[in-house]
């Protein structure tokens, strides 16, 4: 097993392999999850919604006692030492597994919705109208963080713990959304439009 998100990143030449480690430990865990599932079947929606709220509670509770900001962002000095330098964000809460867990329960719930649902022709409409309102969603909710870059949040913040639990994973659901409409051809008009000739 792939470890390296647990002892400092140092230069080397493989600096991205943090995200092959988490990657690998996540897999193993929602193995284990999957078992357990499919033994228990009664147990999927209890087990998803657990692993979702401690998915958050995690990563708010690593913002909260460490003091970090809600997300990354990037300032002049970052571009100098290639992103990794002085980023204690990064380190804390994007290299651990933990902090990743989001991602893989959403797409996950995402997937056995679309297992389950993908011949109800009743559900296109919404599928349609929930793509269109991602796109506007997305922005807005990625432009949500301007409140709290310099805002002069005192830390440790409540509301800033709070807001990085969620950020990640909101934006992750909003954007397995729109993927997940366009399995439904959601959006085709807008590509016919765009290819309409002048």
């Amino acid at each position: 097993m792939k470890f390296n998100e647990l002892r400092p990143i140092t230069p080397e030449c493989s600096i991205h392999s943090w995200f092959l480690a988490s990657d690998m430990q996540l897999t193993v865990l929602f193995l284990l999850v999957l078992i357990l599932i499919s033994k228990f079947p009664k147990l999927k929606i209890l087990s998803l919604t657990m692993l979702t709220i401690v998915s958050i509670a995690i990563t708010a509770a690593v913002t909260y006692m460490l003091k970090l900001e809600a997300f990354i962002y990037f300032k002049p000095e970052s571009f100098r030492f290639l992103f990794f330098l002085n980023i204690e964000e990064f380190y804390q809460s994007y290299v651990p597994f933990y902090t990743n867990m989001g991602g893989y329960i959403i797409g996950f719930i995402l997937a056995d919705i679309y297992a389950n649902c993908k011949d109800s022709a009743s559900l296109n409409k919404w599928i349609q109208l929930g793509f269109w309102l991602a796109i506007p969603a997305a922005f807005a909710f990625l432009f949500s963080g301007l409140f709290f870059i310099n805002s002069g949040i005192e830390r440790p913040s409540l509301w800033l713990a709070l807001y990085a639990g969620l950020y990640r994973k909101v934006f992750i659901a909003i954007a397995m959304c729109a993927i997940w409409a366009m399995f439904y051809k959601a959006g085709c008009k807008l590509f016919k439009y765009h290819r309409m000739y002048v």
